[in-house]
């Protein structure tokens, strides 16, 4: 066993590398599967994977969606709302297409329109 296995043991992560991506969206406790692939991508945009693991290899889907549902439940309805409009408002400049489902130009574009929103920010958190 190598230190890579030993660690994904410690972490309980050793499990879930056989499991494909889709299997891994249906474990939510608050976000439902549509919600995780936009907060997946937004995840991905803002800590996006290169030479070092990013935000999909480090968990952050999963760990927002654990915090929406224990210790950050206080903002879980807002952050929801937030992620609604953002949705919408998306939507309504690319009719038929899902920001997950966006090339990455695409979502950089979107993402630098609304930086600045309380939703933004709150993602960044």
């Amino acid at each position: 066993m190598d230190r890579r296995s030993v660690a994904g043991h410690r972490r309980g992560t050793h499990a879930c590398r056989g499991r494909d991506h889709e299997s891994t969206l249906l474990d939510f406790r608050f976000l439902t599967q549509d919600e995780a692939r936009d907060v997946e991508a937004l995840a991905a945009q803002i800590v996006p994977s290169d030479d070092t693991p990013g935000a999909r290899e480090a968990g952050a889907l999963h760990f927002i969606d654990r915090s929406l549902h224990t210790w950050a439940a206080s903002i879980a309805d807002p952050f929801r709302v937030g992620l609604r409009d953002f949705q919408a408002e998306f939507a309504t400049g690319h009719p038929h297409l899902t920001f997950a489902a966006a090339d990455s130009q695409t979502q950089v574009a979107y993402l630098t329109q609304v930086d600045g929103t309380e939703f933004f920010r709150t993602i960044r958190f």
